[in-house]
């Protein structure tokens, strides 16, 4: 067969062509995958978002690949790329996983931590820290935050000071966990700031700093960090560390809740509904408490059910006044459980007080002190429950000296029958004094026949109208009548 020579070698051109031209359009891919299969990471990490994008960095186009991208990524983690190890952690451990797989992401948090990626080091010590309680080993977290914060990791060293602060895995040490919180707000780590604030505001430093606290409270913010925002909120309604702004109040609780924090946009609708720092505006309260509700802040759901049970911005509706209620106690909110409680006790049978007595218990055992006096009352008059004076004594007494002027009322009564106890009209007297001096509207009534009918004390008519007149003024209808008796 004979060849034309120059029609051979004019294909071979061509061919020659097509082979350089289809090298140069995979050239960075190609160099990268070489590069990386000789141990360098960064290659590694190259071929990966080039396989991940669909292109390389001039432009070019090539078929994605997810698959190819996450087997570059795993190579770029074991070819010492720290950083790299540290994302497919954090994406093995993510919440928002389906398949979160927390023995695989410590692996890679561990390669990370190896070559020195200090968050790497944080976050193998946050998963050491919070998984369960199988798999919880404090001295681990301990040796990775140590690590992590000696590479200057500043959300290590908070949670160094955290562990500090707690007791977890070390003995508990204020001083440290200071120093440290200190350190890391420094190094702007909004967290640490905000921990810092607290332990200024709780006095745990070994006295209350109100300065210091709002100090921190207002860089965390500055940094970002809700919590701080809703501190540093609270701070100016208070008064504590500043003076008292509730403009300011708002201005914070609004970027709190912007922040999708639950007790700022709580604390937010409660300042609209009840107009303070701004005029009332119960929709936009409405709006903020909802937000907080579905993010299962129980102060929000009680008062989303204020809202409903007045008519409030919204249509009156008992039944989703009761639903509000309901979630809010089932989140732990005493006064919730407590009014759970009043109203069943409104039904005025036995069936209804068993189950008043139970939101009472309830209520009390979240801290609702009014809750605890309110089982007093049922033990007192053995409603729901076996009457048993000794229990409501004891009640009484606790919550009285926590300033529920309530209880100081009913334990008078007490004293004044000699219900489990000795009758002792004068301490009766003293009892209702301190109540109605706390503007309970039973105490004052009380107060004032004590006066009327030298009750533990002289007879005192005078006595006796101003503090009747003084119940009437707290809406207490016998009070009222006993004023408009004696005023005759």
């Amino acid at each position: 067969m004979i060849i034309n020579l120059k029609e051979h070698l004019y294909l071979l051109s061509i061919v020659t062509a097509m082979l350089v031209t289809s090298a140069c359009s995979r050239s960075e891919l190609f160099k990268a995958e070489l590069a990386c299969s000789k141990g360098d990471g960064k290659a590694c990490v190259t071929a990966a978002n080039i396989y991940k994008n669909g292109e390389d960095s001039t432009g070019k186009k090539i078929v994605a690949d997810l698959d190819k991208a996450r087997s570059f990524f795993i190579k770029a983690c074991d070819n010492h790329e720290g950083s790299v190890c540290n994302e497919i952690g954090k994406e093995l451990s993510s919440p928002n996983r389906k398949d979160v797989d927390f023995v695989a992401a410590t692996e890679f948090f561990e390669k990370g931590c190896n070559v020195n990626n200090y968050e790497a080091c944080t976050n193998l010590g946050v998963l050491y820290a919070g998984t369960n309680e199988l798999r919880r080993n404090f001295d681990k977290s301990y040796q990775y935050f140590v690590k992590a914060c000696s590479g200057q990791n500043a959300r290590g060293c908070t949670l160094l000071g955290l562990m500090y602060e707690k007791g977890q895995g070390v003995v508990t040490n204020i001083s440290k966990a200071t120093s440290l919180y200190q350190r890391s707000c420094n190094n702007n780590d909004p967290q640490a700031c905000v921990n810092l604030g607290l332990l200024y505001l709780q006095g745990s430093t070994g006295f209350v700093d109100n300065k210091k606290a709002f100090e921190n409270f207002e860089k965390g913010c500055t940094l970002g960090n809700a919590q701080s925002c809703n501190n540093l909120a609270n701070m100016y309604i208070n008064g504590m560390g500043t003076n008292r702004d509730y403009k300011k109040a708002l201005t914070n609780f609004t970027k709190s809740c912007a922040k999708y924090d639950a007790t700022g946009c709580a604390n937010l609708g409660y300042m609209y509904q009840r107009g303070i720092g701004t005029n009332v505006n119960y929709e936009k309260a409405n709006d903020y408490l909802s937000i907080g509700c579905n993010a299962n802040n129980s102060l929000a759901c009680l008062n989303l059910g204020y809202s409903y049970k007045n008519g409030l911005g919204v249509e009156k509706n008992d039944d989703t006044y009761l639903e509000y209620a309901e979630k809010s106690c089932s989140l732990s909110n005493g006064e919730a459980c407590s009014n759970l409680g009043i109203r069943a006790m409104g039904e005025g049978n036995e069936k209804a007080y068993k189950k008043a007595f139970k939101y009472f218990e309830l209520s009390c055992n979240f801290g609702y002190i009014k809750g605890c006096t309110n089982v007093g009352v049922l033990y007192q008059n053995g409603q729901g429950v076996e009457q048993n004076f000794e229990k409501a004594i004891s009640i009484y007494q606790k919550t009285c000296s926590t300033n529920d002027f309530l209880a100081c009322a009913n334990l008078g009564i007490m004293y004044t029958y000699g219900q489990g106890v000795k009758e002792d009209l004068k301490k009766a007297n003293d009892l209702f004094t301190i109540s109605c001096s706390g503007d309970s509207p039973l105490g004052c009534t009380l107060l004032g026949y004590a006066f009327k009918e030298g009750i533990g004390t002289k007879i005192d008519l005078n006595k006796a109208l101003e503090h009747f007149k003084k119940a009437c003024e707290l809406n207490d209808e016998e009070g009222c009548a006993m004023y408009k008796q004696l005023s005759k």
